[in-house]
Parts: C-alpha cells; sequence; structure tokens
C-alpha cells in the first residue's frame, strides 16, 4: 500500500507515525525571514540579526542596532548597489 504524500503542518511531522505508517496530512507552515549580517574579516567577529522583511526600514533598525552595540568604534561597511542600500530614507548612524 503506498503512503498519501500530503503536505505536513511542519517538516518533522510530514514523517510517517511509526504505529500506524500513515502520513500526516495538512498544510505546510512557511515563515519567510531575512538575516542581515556583517563580519570583520581579520577577527572573524560578526553581527547578525533576523527581519521578517528585507526593505529599507529594517535595515535602517539593523544599522541603529549595530551602531548602538558598538558605539566607540569606527566601522567601514562595503555594500553594493541594492535597491535596499541605496533609498533616500537610509542614514548612516553616529
Amino acid at each position: 500500500m503506498k503512503a498519501d504524500l500530503t503536505y505536513a503542518q511542519s517538516p518533522a511531522e510530514k514523517l510517517p507515525q511509526p504505529e500506524s505508517n500513515q502520513w500526516v496530512s495538512g498544510q505546510w507552515l512557511s515563515q519567510g525571514y531575512y538575516l542581515y549580517g556583517l563580519v570583520e574579516p581579520k577577527s572573524g567577529e560578526n553581527f547578525f540579526w533576523e527581519f521578517s522583511h528585507m526593505d529599507s526600514a529594517c535595515f535602517q533598525v539593523y544599522l541603529q542596532e549595530f551602531a548602538r552595540a558598538y558605539p566607540e568604534d569606527l566601522h567601514i561597511i562595503q555594500l553594493d548597489n541594492g535597491p535596499l542600500h541605496t533609498e533616500r530614507e537610509t542614514t548612516a548612524t553616529t
């Protein structure tokens, strides 16, 4: 007998139940996230935050939190020309 390959609530729930060998049916819950991060190349020290969106508002919050975490240091951050990095609303914090 072939098992029903329907989607479950989570990858772990998609596994057959040991006692019944039946598949749990349901809907996948997918929740995306974006990881913002900076890494100091020489020491490997890093600063990562997880956000729900990739937009200028989240990027601005990330820069503010980074500045709050390292208030006494001077940082040079190299960015590409992605739309997120070139928004006029985004400002460097001091």
